[in-house]
């Protein structure tokens, strides 16, 4: 290796050989003699410690939800109720306040339609059609105004990078649900029909009573139907003011409601009237006596 210095007497630069350093030498030019400079002592290496890895970078958090067509295409089976509750959860999911009342305020009027129909359907079975139309507007409104909103944010924003919430226990509890209001439904508005039914028995009763040779003092006061025949038809028992009763045939039709009486029933409650009136009669006169 070449050492590059400068002859201090007439200050021309040399290459000189590294071997030369720390010897005296004559300067070639000028014949000079100079001292060449020592080489610097080698510098250790120090060894470096390896750099510190940095620990992997954990895949980030996705977010949980339900699949918002998924949430409305089970509306089909389960109601259309189902769709609006699980739109309500992303939303609160999402952060979005304001959506998620719109559409708890969906779900509300989507319980009150479906109970609306399953009453409609079991005063009016012939017109049951018109719930069933009134269901299909409600979903289509729902999903052009609430559900196509929601679809377009988890779409802009996750795509199907999301962790899909599971549809089993909602499906089932759907199911369950769905049951259980149709059964409450039911009996609820089987109870409400019964009670009409007795109502207008009663007056039916009391029109039977005024065409026949009945006493116009008796009248029907109550009319409690045991047992349903089926087709409308009901068995029951009439009371009458008077304290007697009589069994009594009630039937519901559409908008008709009509009743029978057996003759010989009411000829029994006209005699048990006729005893208790000659009954009455002799105390009365006992008494005057």
């Amino acid at each position: 290796m070449n050492l590059t210095l400068q002859c201090p007497s007439c200050h021309k630069d040399l290459e000189v050989d590294s071997g030369w350093a720390g010897q005296q030498l004559d300067c070639p030019l000028c014949t000079n003699a100079f001292m060449v400079p020592s080489l610097p002592p080698p510098v250790a290496k120090v060894s470096q410690p390896p750099p510190n890895l940095a620990p992997p970078a954990s895949e980030p958090i996705k977010v949980q939800l339900w699949n918002p067509n998924s949430a409305a295409a089970w509306c089909l089976l389960l109601g259309p109720a189902f769709g609006p509750l699980f739109h309500y959860l992303n939303w609160k999911t999402l952060g979005d306040e304001q959506r998620s009342r719109a559409s708890l305020r969906w779900f509300i009027a989507a319980l009150f339609l479906m109970v609306g129909s399953m009453v409609w359907g079991t005063f009016a079975p012939d017109s049951s059609g018109w719930g069933f139309f009134l269901v299909l507007l409600f979903l289509v409104l729902w999903i052009l105004i609430s559900a196509r909103g929601q679809v377009a944010v988890v779409k802009e924003h996750y795509g199907n990078d999301y962790q899909h919430k599971s549809w089993v226990l909602p499906v089932i509890l759907g199911i369950a649900a769905q049951l259980v209001l149709a059964g409450v439904t039911a009996n609820a508005a089987e109870g409400v029909r019964q009670e009409m039914i007795s109502m207008a028995t009663v007056q039916i009763a009391n029109e039977i009573l005024s065409r026949s040779s009945v006493d116009p003092k008796i009248q029907c006061i109550k009319v409690k139907l045991d047992t349903m025949l089926g087709d409308g038809k009901y068995q029951g028992t009439a009371f009458y003011n008077t304290g007697g009763t009589t069994g009594i045939l009630a039937q519901f039709q559409g908008d008709v409601y009509s009743a029978h009486i057996e003759p010989a029933e009411l000829m029994a409650l006209q005699l048990r009237q006729a005893a208790n009136d000659g009954l009455m009669e002799a105390v009365n006169e006992s008494m005057k006596r």
